[in-house]
């Protein structure tokens, strides 16, 4: 789940010192819907919604008030909880789930990740 999309930055040290400086009470969240977002050239990239959840709410807001008053960049656009599963998706037929929802989920961790690019789309990798 992207809780601050910060795009390509030469050093990610102050970003690391903003995660580390976060701590919070492990919780769970549902993961209850898959949707999509359209995509170029007809794909879709597909997504599970999560059920209603402060936690991540207010998660997200402290990372963003702390990018903020630490004049980080960050891309600054309403906040949609979501998990992304996958890009430029294209299929004849829907992706189908339903049987594997609801999943809860147990977020004791927060990562800051790196997109790399991978074939041809992107993966994220852990920043240390």
């Amino acid at each position: 789940m992207t809780l601050a999309f910060i795009g390509e930055v030469e050093d990610p040290i102050s970003f690391t010192k903003i995660r580390d400086e976060i701590s919070f009470t492990p919780f769970t969240m549902t993961l209850s819907y898959l949707s999509y977002f359209p995509d170029r050239k007809n794909s879709k990239l597909y997504w599970l919604g999560i059920d209603p959840c402060e936690e991540v709410i207010d998660l997200q807001k402290r990372l963003t008030d702390l990018l903020k008053v630490n004049h980080l960049p960050f891309h600054d656009k309403p906040f949609l909880p979501h998990i992304s599963l996958s890009r430029k998706t294209l299929r004849d037929s829907p992706l189908i789930i339903d049987d594997l929802l609801p999943i809860t989920v147990k977020i004791d961790t927060l990562y800051l990740m790196e997109s790399i690019p991978y074939k041809n789309t992107r993966i994220g990798i852990p920043i240390k």
